[in-house]
């Protein structure tokens, strides 16, 4: 299921570079490593909008390089190179990675149950997921 190794890796346009150069010394700092392909079965912080789907059904993430290393997410670096060949080269490395696995995954119903399998096992047999949501009281009451 490591499909992101099946795409080829992408050059940058001359521009880009030069961009994430002046970016990434304003960060103090000047990183051509690309870090190897690893699975992280524990997240590193940030936040999706998988959160309560992940606790009822198998989920899986993909990160991939669409800024220069170092920045920040929501800063105006971020969004400049999102727009430029370095935001779209890495999302459509992200965009074809997806779109094999979900072929590989429809053609293979036992990983499909296996990751069902695995979920149930995480959780518990007599797990029942809860949202926040209902006539429950919040659980941090921050309406003074």
């Amino acid at each position: 299921m490591i499909n992101i190794g099946n795409f080829s890796i992408f050059k940058l346009k001359i521009q880009c570079k030069m961009f994430s150069r002046i970016i990434a010394n304003k960060f103090g700092y000047w990183s051509i490593a690309i870090t190897p392909f690893t699975i992280i079965e524990k997240g590193r912080g940030g936040s999706t909008d998988v959160g309560d789907i992940s606790w009822v059904v198998p989920t899986a993430g993909l990160r991939t390089a669409t800024w220069v290393p170092g920045t920040s997410a929501h800063t105006w670096q971020a969004v400049a190179a999102g727009g430029m060949s370095i935001g779209h080269k890495g999302m459509m490395l992200a965009a074809k990675t997806l779109a094999a696995t979900a072929i590989e995954l429809f053609n293979s119903p036992k990983v499909i149950e296996a990751g069902k399998m695995e979920l149930k096992n995480r959780v518990g047999k007599d797990f029942v997921y809860k949202p926040l949501l209902g006539d429950r009281k919040p659980p941090l009451d921050y309406r003074m």
